[in-house]
């Protein structure tokens, strides 16, 4: 249906993307995480520019200044996604300056 309404590049985007929920396949969401971060390591590199532009606007704009939802965040870009954009030279500083800035912001 996705691809019918927006072709199929963009379905297969989405594809790459959707974090299936905890229960259907996996028990516990570390489980899901762990598969769904090795999943975008074989990502086609459209999706890895749609994820790693999604986790820099998610940085920018922290919906919540709960302080434990915030250090998550930068733990998973510290540990997981300044590597895959290092991988494919894609917003590394931009990723770095803004996990800098919210460890300063938020005391982490």
């Amino acid at each position: 249906e996705l691809g019918g309404k927006f072709g199929k590049q963009v379905a297969e985007i989405v594809w790459w993307l959707t974090k299936p929920k905890v229960g259907l396949r996996y028990d516990t969401a570390a489980k899901r995480d762990r598969k769904y971060h090795r999943n975008l390591w074989e990502a086609p590199r459209d999706a890895v520019i749609c994820k790693l532009s999604e986790k820099l606007h998610n940085m920018m704009t922290p919906w919540s200044n709960d302080k434990r939802r915030v250090a998550a965040m930068v733990g998973e870009v510290q540990h997981f996604y300044v590597a895959l954009a290092e991988e494919h030279q894609l917003l590394i500083h931009e990723l770095e300056d803004m996990t800098d800035h919210l460890v300063k912001e938020f005391d982490l």
